[in-house]
């Protein structure tokens, strides 16, 4: 923390420390602020650091992405299946509802049937179902 509050941001060409105290404080580093030049092999090193964590990212997002599929929107007004996520089962799903309000970022607002509370979920966490309804007599 004290190497960071010492830190010359690049754009201000500052620090925190001198922002708050008008000068640098102490820290690990007993070199004078601004004249601690780390030797090349160093430099380096984060180079290369950050080229092979750059290609196991990409490599890695590749693997993610075969085993993904994205979920149909929902509109207001569905009905949908909850999946309960606490309690002596969760994942299991044991509640129906309502969708009352679509929000950003795959978040629907549901109202539960039978005891209309009315609950934030996600996408993955509902189950889009047609409601059974009996012919008049």
């Amino acid at each position: 923390m004290l190497i960071y509050r010492n830190a010359i941001d690049p754009e201000t060409r500052v620090s925190p420390a001198l922002i708050l105290f008008g000068r640098p404080i102490r820290d690990a580093i007993p070199v004078p602020m601004g004249r601690y030049c780390p030797h090349d092999t160093w430099q380096e090193t984060v180079t290369y650091r950050e080229k092979a964590l750059a290609r196991r990212h990409s490599r890695e997002h590749e693997k993610w992405s075969d085993h993904i599929r994205m979920l149909p929107p929902l509109k207001k007004g569905d009905h949908v299946y909850v999946q309960n996520l606490v309690g002596n089962h969760p994942k299991k799903w044991e509640r129906s509802g309502v969708i009352k309000e679509v929000r950003q970022f795959h978040q629907y607002v549901v109202r539960i049937n039978g005891s209309g509370r009315v609950t934030l979920r996600n996408r993955q966490h509902l189950g889009k179902f047609s409601p059974f309804k009996s012919l008049p007599s």
